[in-house]
């Protein structure tokens, strides 16, 4: 069983995201929405799809634009935030210390998860955070239903 399902049209549509940022020379941030289920007592979750706002963004750092938050609003589906994503181009993937802050303060469910991509390098790796540590999770592509 894998920790995480995403729709292959939500993923998708971050690696658009993301590589439109690339080409631009800077990161980029979003999240997906979707469902927790839980199977023999593991959890798991459904990254349902992906939502994302203006960015305000370099290329060592992103978040969401100040005004990105009533758009995002408008856009929530009502579903929880179940994984939120960022791009490193061309640094490759990990959790940098501010990731981890970042994750820390606002994912810090237990199901929460963080995805890096770096799609200048055509990378992606999905982590679960523990306080300070990081550690990659298994997660599989489906075609939505």
């Amino acid at each position: 069983m894998y920790s995480a399902y995403f729709f292959q049209a939500a993923l998708e549509e971050a690696r658009r995201h993301f590589l439109a940022a690339a080409e631009k020379g800077v990161e980029a941030i979003g999240l997906f929405a979707g469902r927790v289920y839980s199977f023999q007592g593991r959890d798991y979750l459904v990254a349902e799809e992906y939502v994302t706002e203006e960015n305000d963004s370099s290329a060592l750092h992103t978040r969401f634009a100040r005004e990105a938050f009533k758009g995002l609003a408008k856009k929530y589906s009502g579903k929880p935030f179940v994984v939120w994503a960022h791009s490193h181009p061309n640094y490759g993937c990990f959790m940098s210390s501010q990731d981890l802050a970042a994750h820390n303060s606002f994912f810090n469910e237990p199901y929460h998860l963080a995805l890096v991509v770096d799609p200048v390098r055509g990378e992606e790796k999905l982590f679960k955070v523990e306080g300070e540590e990081f550690y990659p999770v298994p997660y599989a592509v489906v075609k939505k239903k």
